[in-house]
């Protein structure tokens, strides 16, 4: 049945009034509820009843001093009713003028302005600083100006013309005939993946981590979008903090499980990414601070020595810093810009497994034994007892050990660093934890100051081969390119190895805390596979902007996918529904092999397209069904791939198998079984022989 058409001039001004009340509670309703219609009125019936009554408002000079974006646009708007603005931003908008920014902002000028017939070309100057391609485009498209165009001389200056000129444009602020809330598109979404803009580089403070926040959902991360599940308090204060809401920090987690805040990536709504390091600063300084949760850098001052002292502690030495100088991704890089100025001069460089472990130097004084971190200068030994046990139990009275100590699970595999945060935080024992050591600095006295050759061979008689928690860094002495590129081969192959260490054989161990006798290379290899499947994260029921994916190479000409060592049961099925599958390539069924899938990344790519990722390592398996399987090891997205029209191939694959293939996944029972004298440390004579 139709409604009774309604007719405001029959009401008094207190009905006018409350009709105009309700018609803003029907559509309130209808907004929160996400509705069409409000009992049998619809969107429509309730805009125009709303008109009516306020034209007759109007008409009477009742004060219409409720404001709705939608019932007050001045026709019916066609976004629906959640996508409106909310009120405070329409009595905003309502109040806004279109203005000129800035006069005579484009002048024509020169012989054209003079009202000469010989000139063959236009002047323009624009009243700017900055040179601005965008307008300089939108000028040149111009019919009027498009007829003499490219004879069209665009000048900038930013006083604007100092002699005869036509002004052609003013620069204009023009209001929209209706603001509309959009929602932005995130390079860096909650929950999700860094992207390189958004990358911090490492520190000796702590672990490199990313706090999430959005409402009631806060996450500790890595750049690479894993989870850090340590340090609990951080995320409880967090939660604690009443403004903002959401928001994306960036800073370094220590071993007192505090986290220090060095950049801000997302304010609410904001994203900072491409944001000056300033105003991403102002953002910082509206925080307010918790006892876990500081602004960087915040750090214990302490004063070294400036010579070694037992039982206390000291600055760990590192390379220098910066990229293509002590620091390199390419291993060609480290060898014609660094190696070499050390092979001219015959000198020998020792190679050693990169470890992705925690710092600690360990000092013995009789049955004292003392672990200092790196970042607090915290005593670990009490945490670590299997360790300390076996320094104590060492022959040399007096020792000063730089080790690596890096936890494995109860499978006997090396976990990588950021879950092996207990090694540093933990507040009781930690057990299996295997201190790898790459230096002596004392040995019944001071030899920090001797050639690391030396410092090597006095390691190598304080610790046996039979210790169990405390194990000697396989170490190669080289002298030439090829031996280098040989020795840098075995390191990378070392258990949770990313690359190498190099040091020149006769180079001291100074208390400065940087060396350029050192370099370091961190393996990066680069693969190029074709999407066969998506899968697109959700947060609390909703989707984000990270996105996994299952990619495949060339093997015979088909496309072979990369797979799990994991066999999918019915609780993956779950998660497996949410994968959009590429022609040929199935969802997997409880039972099957599971699919390979990259880290989360804000890349976006489509089902055939062809993606550069970054993998750790490959290692080849054998596949629930007998065949060969290739799997890859914390594989990041890097880009999609334009420059090539096919994925790699199995060659390919195999190459970087080669250099992979053992290390991630291989207990260090295994390695040492086929631990030959050759990887152990060997003496500088033995080299120069």
């Amino acid at each position: 049945m139709p409604h009774k058409p309604y007719n405001p001039k029959a009401e008094n001004n207190k009905q006018l009034a409350d009709s105009h009340r309700i018609f803003h509670s029907w559509i309130a309703n209808l907004r929160k509820s996400k509705k069409d219609k409000y009992g049998s009125y619809t969107i429509e019936d309730i805009w125009n009843m709303h008109r009516l009554g306020k034209e007759e408002m109007q008409r009477r000079r009742i004060n219409h001093n409720k404001v709705d974006p939608f019932l007050d646009a001045e026709k019916m708007p066609t976004v629906k009713l959640s996508e409106s603005v909310n009120p405070k931003l329409a009595q905003i908008h309502g109040g806004l003028d279109s203005f000129v920014l800035i006069p005579d902002f484009v002048c024509v000028v020169g012989g054209t302005a003079e009202g000469r017939e010989d000139t063959e070309d236009i002047d323009v100057v624009i009243k700017s600083a900055n040179r601005n391609t965008e307008i300089e485009s939108r000028i040149a498209e111009q019919p009027a100006f498009k007829k003499i165009f490219p004879s069209l001389h665009i000048i900038y200056d930013k006083s604007g013309s100092h002699g005869l000129h036509a002004a052609a444009y003013d620069l204009v602020l023009v209001k929209r005939e209706q603001p509309t809330i959009q929602q932005p598109e995130y390079s860096f979404p909650l929950f999700g993946a860094a992207p390189e803009k958004a990358r911090l580089p490492g520190d000796s403070t702590g672990l490199t981590a990313y706090l999430h926040r959005d409402g009631d959902e806060c996450k500790t991360m890595t750049a690479d979008g894993e989870e850090i599940p340590e340090f609990p308090q951080v995320r409880t204060e967090a939660l604690k903090i009443e403004k903002p809401m959401t928001f994306i920090l960036a800073g370094y987690l220590d071993s007192d499980g505090k986290f220090a805040v060095r950049d801000i990536f997302r304010w609410n709504s904001t994203e900072l990414v491409e944001s000056s390091e300033i105003d991403r600063q102002f953002f910082l300084d509206k925080f307010l601070w918790t006892e876990n949760i500081y602004r960087f850098p915040q750090h214990i001052e302490m004063e070294f020595e400036e010579k070694i002292q037992l039982m206390k502690p000291f600055q760990p030495l590192k390379t220098r810093s910066g990229y293509g100088e002590f620091e390199f991704n390419k291993l060609d890089e480290l060898i014609n810009k660094w190696a070499v100025l050390y092979f001219k001069s015959n000198k020998a460089i020792a190679v050693q497994p990169k470890f992705d472990g925690h710092r600690i130097t360990w000092n013995k004084s009789g049955s004292e034994v003392k672990g200092f971190t790196e970042d607090k200068k915290r005593n670990r030994a009490p945490n670590l007892p299997e360790i300390s046990e076996e320094i104590r139990k060492l022959a040399p009275k007096e020792l000063i050990l730089d080790t690596e100590v890096i936890l494995k699970d109860e499978d006997g595999k090396f976990l990588p660093r950021h879950k092996g945060m207990a090694i540093v935080a933990a507040k009781g024992e930690v057990r299996n934890a295997v201190a790898f050591v790459h230096d002596c600095l004392w040995y019944d006295k001071p030899i920090n100051e001797l050639p690391y050759s030396e410092r090597m061979d006095m390691l190598k008689k304080a610790i046996p081969k039979d210790t169990e928690w405390l194990k000697v860094s396989p170490t190669w002495y080289v002298k030439n390119d090829k031996e280098l590129r040989d020795a840098a081969a075995k390191a990378s192959k070392f258990p949770t190895s990313e690359g190498g260490m190099f040091k020149v054989a006769d180079s001291p161990y100074t208390l400065s805390g940087r060396t350029p006798f050192w370099a370091k290379w961190k393996m990066i290899k680069e693969l190029t596979v074709k999407v066969i499947g998506i899968r697109r994260k959700v947060v609390s029921g909703k989707p984000t902007d990270t996105f996994l994916y299952r990619g495949a190479f060339l093997k015979d000409k088909s496309l072979e996918p990369f797979y799990s060592q994991h066999i999918l049961g019915p609780k993956d099925m779950q998660e497996e529904s949410e994968w959009e599958m590429g022609l040929g390539f199935k969802r997997g069924r409880p039972g099957d092999q599971a699919y390979a899938e990259t880290y989360g990344s804000n890349v976006k790519a489509k089902i055939g397209d062809l993606l550069t990722v970054l993998p750790i390592h490959i290692l080849k398996f054998q596949g629930k069904d007998g065949k060969e399987r290739f799997a890859w090891m914390f594989p990041r997205v890097r880009n999609v791939e334009t420059a090539k029209d096919k994925p790699d191939s199995l060659e390919d694959v195999e190459g970087i198998v080669a250099m992979s293939e053992g290390s991630a996944k291989m207990k260090l029972e295994d390695f040492l079984i086929n631990l030959t004298e050759d990887m152990f440390p060997i003496t500088i004579e033995e080299v120069q022989e």
